[in-house]
């Protein structure tokens, strides 16, 4: 059991507060000896949690949250830091690879957990038509000209690389998630955090067969960007 929470990525500051109130334990601003500590974002830092983990006793229990072509798998201080602790995973998809190419045990599943804003939802008007949040790429930027060419008249927002989303999830009708990698399991962090703010959610079907079948009846599947109705 986790006796306390350390986060080294702010995209997962309102998962980590949900967790903390329903395990009731405490976040900690930098890692403590003597503590059974979840981590949220370990692969910004793996160098620096091995190294405080070889030097203290402290024991870590990991959300795996990278799809298997991130580059952070080709940092030997991150495939270290999985092997040497408990790994959770969001899809058996992840959890299967990491074992099969690396030798990694998973511990489990788990999901990401937002304040449900439903109630906010309903009292904002939703002036945004479709909403994309993220880091861009060569297909983000690719899908943006072409629903904004189809779609000319519609409200369509690409907002690359802005954390603080919630204001511009709140005031849509949809948010799109596209994929950052080729070869990804469904991005439910972005998933579960537009669905707990009222949108509907437009996605391509991932390489999680898992996730597939968990989110068929929440959200929308298309084969093509170009199946987006608006």
């Amino acid at each position: 059991m986790a006796t306390a929470i350390c986060i080294f990525s702010t995209i997962h500051v309102e998962n980590a507060l949900l967790l903390s109130l329903r395990l009731k334990i405490p976040i900690l601003k930098e890692l403590r000896e003597n503590e059974t500590i979840l981590i949220m974002g370990s692969a910004v830092n793996p160098y620096h949690l091995l190294n405080f983990q070889f030097k203290h006793k402290v024991t870590y229990y990991i959300l795996q949250a990278e799809n298997m072509d991130s580059e952070f798998f080709k940092n030997k201080y991150y495939v270290s830091l999985l092997r040497r602790n408990p790994t959770f995973h969001y899809s058996q998809y992840n959890a299967d690879e990491c074992y099969k190419q690396f030798g990694i045990r998973s511990s489990g599943l788990f999901d990401w957990e937002f304040l449900n804003r439903d109630n906010l939802y309903e009292i904002c008007e939703q002036p945004i038509d479709l909403l994309f949040y993220g880091y861009p790429n060569e297909e983000r930027q690719n899908v943006e000209v072409l629903l904004k060419e189809k779609y000319p008249d519609k409200n369509i927002v690409f907002a690359y690389a802005i954390y603080d989303v919630i204001d511009l999830i709140t005031k849509s009708k949809y948010v799109l998630n596209i994929p950052y990698l080729k070869n990804t399991s469904l991005e439910t962090h972005r998933i579960n955090q537009a669905l707990a703010c009222g949108c509907k959610v437009y996605s391509k079907k991932s390489n999680c067969n898992y996730l597939n079948q968990k989110y068929e009846s929440k959200i929308i599947f298309i084969e093509d960007w170009n199946d987006i109705q608006l």
